[in-house]
């Protein structure tokens, strides 16, 4: 009988200790007003500096903390954390070498599809598929 209620009483001030500790954690996730307005996805949603990290679903897949880019367009995030408006000739910069990352992308795609579809008929051919 005293080691049942010895048992509780251990178990009970645990879970008092657990609660407090997902309290603590949990605060910095909710608003600190009106939470009861909030959406479920307003209150998962957090910004860490100029990074948000987000759930939301993309092609039909569930994307879970994925870090997002919140400064906008035409800032940089320079190594000391502060945030700086891009000169003209760097966004012309940046937005030519992503035209020609995306030419490149396009053409290693095609070359691993062709290797693909190629190495496919060789094994229909072989399997007489």
């Amino acid at each position: 009988m005293e080691k049942e209620l010895f048992e509780s009483q251990i178990r009970s001030a645990l879970g008092i200790k657990a609660l407090a500790h997902i309290k603590s954690l949990t605060e910095d996730l909710l608003p600190v007003n009106g939470a009861v307005s909030y959406s479920m996805s307003d209150m998962t949603n957090r910004v860490l500096g100029k990074i948000a990290i987000v759930n939301r679903i993309r092609n039909g897949k569930l994307q879970l903390n994925k870090k997002v880019d919140v400064m906008g367009k035409g800032y940089k995030l320079l190594p000391n954390g502060l945030v700086v408006r891009m000169s003209q000739s760097e966004i012309r910069n940046r937005a030519r070498a992503a035209k020609v990352a995306v030419r490149k992308r396009q053409a290693e795609m095609f070359q691993i599809l062709r290797n693909r579809t190629m190495s496919d008929k060789r094994r229909d051919s072989f399997f007489g598929g």
